[in-house]
C-alpha cells in the first residue's frame, strides 16, 4: 500500500475540525442571483488555495475554484427549475450552471448519500488572479471520485 501523499494535496489533508476554530464565510452568487452559496472554511481568504482547472469546460467558463474538506457549503436557488446540471468526461460530477444567466457556480459530487462541492470563487469577492493551474485529465474515474470525496467541501444544503 502506497502511503505517500501527492504533494498537490498536502495542504488539504482532512483532519477533524476544531469546533472552536473561527470559520471564514465566503458568499458567492451567479450573475442574476438565482444560485447562491455560503462557503464556510477554516482557511482565511489569503490562505485559501484557488485553482484554475485546465479542462475545456473550466477554461470556457472562467472557473477558479476552491474547496475545504474541513468546511461546509450551503447552496440555495431562488428558482430550482433554472438550475442546470451538466456532466461530461468521466461523468462523476455535476457541474452547476444557472439556466437564466449561464454562470458556472461550482461542481458537486454525489456519492454514498452525501454531496461534496468545489466552488467557483469568481462569484465571490476574492481575488482569483493568482489561481494555480491544475490538470486532472489523466486521473482515472475511480481515483477522481475518491480524490473529490476527500478534498471537496461537504454540502450541508442543496435543493438539487
Amino acid at each position: 500500500m502506497n502511503t505517500q501523499v501527492d504533494p498537490r494535496h498536502m495542504r488539504y489533508i482532512w483532519k477533524p475540525m476544531d469546533t472552536n476554530q473561527k470559520l471564514t464565510t465566503i458568499d458567492g452568487a451567479c450573475h442574476c442571483g438565482n444560485i447562491v452559496y455560503e462557503f464556510k472554511t477554516v482557511f482565511t481568504p489569503d490562505s485559501l488555495i484557488i485553482r484554475n482547472c485546465q479542462c475545456s469546460f473550466c477554461k470556457a467558463h472562467g472557473g477558479a475554484t476552491a474547496r475545504d474538506p474541513n468546511g461546509t457549503v450551503a447552496i440555495t436557488a431562488r428558482d430550482p427549475d433554472l438550475v442546470r446540471l451538466y456532466r461530461f468526461g468521466t461523468k462523476t460530477t455535476d457541474f452547476v450552471l444557472c439556466g437564466r444567466c449561464g454562470v458556472y457556480v461550482g461542481a458537486i459530487l454525489s456519492h454514498g448519500g452525501k454531496k461534496y462541492a468545489t466552488l467557483n470563487m469568481q462569484l465571490s469577492s476574492l481575488d482569483t488572479s493568482q489561481a494555480e493551474p491544475v490538470v486532472y485529465e489523466d486521473e482515472p474515474a475511480e481515483d477522481r471520485v475518491a480524490h473529490r470525496m476527500d478534498l471537496f467541501t461537504p454540502v450541508i444544503e442543496c435543493p438539487f
